[in-house]
């Protein structure tokens, strides 16, 4: 009895643990993506529509390659497709909107990495 207790506190620490991580499921992080950039591009609803599903097939082929070893190469081509694909959907300034954006994150990307170094 004890060890059946034992082992059921053990798992819900473990799944307290991943939930405080932030560790998402594929479909979570592409709804959250999703509507961001529905919120910022003003996508319309087909639109919003083809760039979850997109995002999704991303995340999922992404939590696919964190399981396995990836290299670095492999996620940026999955990430390269997954934004050709979404800036096919986009109207012309929706686009550039959308590279300002990937420009932006860019930048904190980097702010963050030097950030880490020092």
């Amino acid at each position: 009895m004890k060890k059946l207790i034992l082992i059921a506190l053990l798992a819900t620490g473990l799944s307290t643990l991943t939930y405080a991580k932030g560790d998402k499921t594929p479909t979570q992080k592409a709804t959250e993506q999703t509507e961001k950039l529905k919120k910022k591009l003003n996508l319309t609803a087909d639109q919003t529509t083809k760039v979850k599903a997109i995002l999704l097939d991303k995340d999922t082929q992404e939590a696919k390659l964190k399981k396995g070893k990836a290299d670095k190469q492999q996620k940026d081509a999955i990430k390269k497709q997954a934004d050709e694909k979404v800036s096919a959907v986009l109207t012309a300034s929706q686009k550039k909107t959308y590279e300002a954006l990937k420009a932006e994150k860019k930048e904190e990307k980097a702010k963050k990495k030097a950030a880490n170094k020092s």
